[in-house]
C-alpha cells in the first residue's frame, strides 16, 4: 500500500527522517527512493579526493544532478582541465547556491572554464568565492547573474573594462590581499551605483581605504536600503554616515570594548539618527573577545554598572520618536564559544540600562558564533 501514498506525503515523511538514516530509506520502495535521493543530494561538499567517484556516480545516474541545490567545491590542487569536474558540473542545471573555495595561494579560477560556466545557470542565486585568483570580468558577471555574491580573500586581475554601475548588492567579508575592497570601492569603476540597494562590508577597513568607503556610501546613498558594516572605534569621527533617506535596515559591527566608551557609542547612535530618518531595524553587533586569547582575556570586557547619565541618553535615543519607523533594536553578541552565563549577563546588563527601550517591546537579543 505504501507506493500508493501521495508523493507529497512521502516527501513530508522523508523530510523528518534523520540524515544518518537516509541511505537506508533510499533502499525502500521507489517513491521513497526518489524522495530520499532528492534529500541526500540536495547539498554536496566536494574536495579533490571525491571528484572522481562523484563523477562516476553522476555519469551512471545523471538524474541525481537535478537534485543538487547547494554545492561547495574545494578546488585547491585540481588541474585546469579536470575532467571529473566537467562531468560533475555539466548536469547541475538546478543549482541555487555555489561556494568555490581555493587555497591560501589562490587557485587560478579563470583557467577552469567549467566553473565559469556555472554562472550561466538561471537558477543560481548565491555565489561565494574564497581564496581564489579571478579576473575582474568574472566578478562583474557574478554580480549581475546572482542575487547574492560573497567575496573573500581574492586576487583580482584586471582583464579589461568592467562596470559595476548596475549591480544592486555588494558583500565582502574578508580581504587577505587588500584588493577586493579596492575593487568594489572603486567609484570610478562603479560610477554612481544608481541601483545599489544592499551593501555589506563586515571587515575592518584600513585608513587607506576609508576615504574610498566613504565615497562609496555617498555614491549609493540615494538608493541604499540595507547596510551592514564594520566600524572601528578609531574611525568614529562625524560624519559617520551620509544621509541615507531610504535605509530601512542597518547593522553595525563594533568591538565590544565600546561599552567602556559610552560617549563614543552615543555619538554613533546620534550620527545614525541624523542620517537615517526612515530606519526600521537597527542592529548593534558587538564582537566579543576570544576567551582563549590570554592577553585579551586579562582585560576582557565585563558588564559594569557605570555612567547612568550616558545610558539614559542612549535609552532616550531609542525610545523617543527620532525615527518614525523604528520598530526593533537588536543587540547581537558575536561571542566565541557557548558561555551561556556571559550571554545572559549581557542581556541583563542591556535591559537594566535601557529600561524604556525594553519596556516598549523594541529590543531583541541574539548570539552569533563567528
Amino acid at each position: 500500500m505504501l507506493p500508493q501514498l501521495p508523493q507529497e506525503l512521502i516527501d513530508a515523511i522523508v523530510e523528518e527522517v534523520p540524515e544518518a538514516s537516509l541511505p537506508a530509506c533510499s533502499l525502500a520502495t521507489t517513491p521513497f527512493v526518489m524522495s530520499s535521493q532528492r534529500r541526500l543530494f540536495r547539498r554536496m561538499t566536494l574536495s579533490l579526493p571525491a571528484y572522481e567517484c562523484t563523477a562516476h556516480l553522476l555519469a551512471a545516474s545523471p538524474h541525481l544532478a537535478l537534485y543538487v541545490r547547494l554545492l561547495v567545491l574545494d578546488v585547491e590542487g585540481i588541474p585546469p582541465d579536470c575532467e571529473p569536474l566537467r562531468t560533475i558540473l555539466t548536469p547541475l542545471t538546478e543549482l541555487e547556491r555555489l561556494s568555490v573555495l581555493g587555497g591560501k595561494v589562490g587557485h587560478e579560477f579563470e583557467l577552469n572554464p567549467y566553473l565559469g560556466d556555472l554562472l550561466s545557470i538561471p537558477s543560481l542565486k548565491f555565489l561565494e568565492l574564497d581564496g581564489l585568483a579571478v579576473p575582474s570580468s568574472l566578478i562583474t558577471r557574478a554580480f549581475f547573474s546572482c542575487e547574492e555574491v560573497l567575496l573573500s580573500n581574492l586576487r583580482i586581475s584586471d582583464d579589461g573594462p568592467s562596470s559595476l554601475g548596475n549591480v544592486w548588492h555588494i558583500s565582502v567579508s574578508s580581504d587577505m590581499y587588500n584588493n577586493v575592497l579596492s575593487f568594489v570601492l572603486d567609484t570610478k569603476r562603479g560610477g554612481s551605483l544608481p541601483r545599489l540597494r544592499r551593501l555589506s562590508l563586515t571587515l575592518p577597513v584600513n585608513h587607506f581605504l576609508r576615504p574610498m568607503r566613504a565615497a562609496l556610501l555617498v555614491s549609493c546613498s540615494p538608493t541604499l536600503e540595507h547596510l551592514k558594516m564594520h566600524w572601528s572605534v578609531f574611525s568614529l569621527v562625524p560624519p559617520m554616515l551620509p544621509f541615507l533617506p531610504l535605509l530601512k535596515v542597518l547593522e553595525l559591527w563594533l568591538d565590544v570594548t565600546i561599552i567602556k566608551s559610552l560617549p563614543v557609542l552615543y555619538s554613533v547612535i546620534s550620527a545614525v539618527i541624523a542620517s537615517t530618518p526612515h530606519l526600521e531595524v537597527l542592529t548593534l553587533s558587538l564582537m566579543d573577545t576570544r576567551p582563549y586569547d590570554k592577553l585579551a582575556a586579562a582585560n576582557r570586557q565585563q558588564w559594569p554598572e557605570s555612567q547612568p547619565s550616558v545610558w539614559a541618553k542612549i535609552d532616550s535615543a531609542f525610545a523617543d520618536p527620532h525615527w518614525l519607523d523604528l520598530r526593533e533594536v537588536c543587540f547581537c553578541l558575536r561571542a566565541y564559544g557557548e558561555e551561556p552565563k556571559r550571554f545572559s549577563g549581557f542581556i541583563a546588563f542591556m535591559q537594566a540600562n535601557l529600561p524604556r527601550t525594553f519596556n516598549a517591546g523594541m529590543t531583541r537579543f541574539s548570539r552569533v558564533r563567528p
